[in-house]
């Protein structure tokens, strides 16, 4: 089946979890063709207004299968639209209240396919009432130019700061996550920065991480412009596969409920693009230019921890937890309420998530 641009809307895709051919993250088993059968879980999460719903029996998406044989095709490629020309879905189902379940069955055709889909995006446009964007990808074509400025629109218009909020101009940022894995775990790599009072005192983001600027062609453009072409080289090399991910979430400002009601309400419009490039194992922390000093690796477990001790910021503490969901670190060593508490603490603001 041909890959479509995918739009920019408010499905969250919340990653997979390998199985023996049944669906147990809400404590029903959704569909069990046979045990030897293995299949990978996957979730979606949808907004409604500005909150984000959780995985619960309560609001949204069941789950759906995917056959061993396509996770092999899909193991190095994690963009939407190449996961979603692998689901095979059966039916939706949009309920009175505006809820929506999936359920998990095949789709024997491509035309069936496309009608559910389509009814994934007629459910998503009931639940916000207008969730695509002008923002389109075509799958593997990261480098195509975006229409973007220092803050915001236009290529060559520059908008004050102070006027971003009250023009509703969108913005765009980029960070990357740069990985690695030691005795059998995942440690990622983060920068300490000083804290902010205004976010729990977060002393903890991503190495690199800026805006992208009207000058920059695509996110990734705006992410080699700030490693520098030097660490690029060999950091950010697509031919060796080193990007798992390209261009994976696009949200608003995000908080929770512990910073207070000055936050509440007072989104930031704009984008967010998060790289992740795993460590050659010929190279050191210090060649990447930033002092070691500010340099940690934590593994998964630190992390949760540093998590609900609110050393990120919200924006941060989301690219995090996204790495952690994709990697399927939560989803295998921890249980779903806990995954569900994670999600929920961070807030979704007036904007979608683009994987």
């Amino acid at each position: 089946m041909a890959s479509t641009p995918v739009p920019d809307t408010n499905l969250i895709l919340a990653v997979l979890k390998r199985g023996n051919g049944f669906m147990e993250g809400d404590g029903i088993k959704v569909w069990q063709p046979r045990q030897d059968f293995p299949v990978w879980r996957f979730t979606i999460l949808l907004k409604r207004g500005n909150q984000i719903h959780p995985v619960d029996s309560d609001t949204v998406v069941k789950c759906g299968i995917i056959p061993q044989s396509t996770v092999l095709i899909f193991k190095n490629d994690r963009t939407l639209s190449s996961f979603f020309d692998f689901i095979r879905t059966r039916d939706l189902e949009t309920q009175p209240d505006s809820h929506m379940q999936l359920k998990s069955k095949y789709c024997t055709t491509p035309q069936k396919f496309n009608e559910v889909m389509e009814k994934i995006r007629e459910a998503a446009q009931c639940l916000r009432g207008s969730p695509f964007g002008a923002l389109h990808f075509k799958p593997r074509h990261f480098d195509a130019p975006i229409p973007t400025s220092t803050f915001g629109i236009l290529p060559g218009l520059q908008v004050p700061a102070a006027l971003v909020l009250v023009l509703g101009v969108t913005t765009h940022g980029v960070a990357l996550n740069i990985w690695r894995v030691r005795n059998g775990d995942y440690e990622l790599l983060l920068r300490k920065v000083p804290g902010d009072p205004n976010y729990g005192g977060a002393i903890l983001a991503p190495v690199f991480s800026t805006n992208v600027s009207a000058h920059d062609a695509s996110p990734l453009a705006a992410l080699e412009r700030i490693v520098g072409p030097d660490v690029s080289s060999w950091l950010l090399d697509d031919t060796r596969n080193q990007f798992v991910a390209k261009g994976k979430i696009c949200f608003t400002h995000v908080h929770g409920p512990e910073y207070g009601e000055v936050q509440e309400g007072v989104p930031e419009f704009g984008r967010r693009y998060v790289f992740d490039a795993l460590m050659p194992e010929n190279r050191q922390v210090h060649e990447i230019g930033v002092e070691e000093g500010e340099l940690v690796w934590l593994t998964f477990q630190q992390i949760e921890r540093e998590l609900f001790a609110n050393r990120f910021s919200p924006v941060n503490g989301l690219v995090v937890l996204d790495f952690l969901l994709r990697y399927h670190i939560l989803h295998n060593r921890v249980g779903w309420e806990l995954l569900d508490e994670v999600v929920a603490r961070m807030r979704y603001d007036s904007a979608g998530a683009q994987y």
